[in-house]
């Protein structure tokens, strides 16, 4: 099962330092979203960027569990913290548009 939030960053640069972090800081995403769950694992994230833009896939074992809303939680503690440590904006997260500043939905 996977989910793919989406971050705007200020520019590309911003968008290169966003996939370098993740990659750097893997084992803390894992700990965060593992925190939320007894069942599911995060597997891997993986990262694609279009100009400012950066897709992270992440990719669980959900076990014998459909785990729709197991992967969504689990992902959602991750972005907290990659929000809380980076300069970026989340974009949407599952398909749920987040509120990007000044600026109406």
């Amino acid at each position: 099962m996977t989910r793919a939030p989406v971050f705007r960053t200020r520019d590309i640069i911003g968008a290169k330092y966003l996939v370098d972090w993740v990659n750097a800081n893997y084992d803390r995403l894992k700990k965060k979203a593992r925190e939320t769950t007894r069942f599911g694992e995060l597997l891997s994230i993986n990262a694609f960027t279009v100009g400012r833009n950066v897709y992270l896939r992440f990719a669980f074992d959900t076990k014998d569990a459909m785990g729709m809303n197991m992967v969504t939680i689990a992902t959602d503690a991750a972005v907290d913290l990659i929000l809380l440590e980076n300069d970026v904006e989340l974009v949407a997260l599952s398909g749920i548009c987040a509120r990007i500043k000044n600026q109406p939905l």
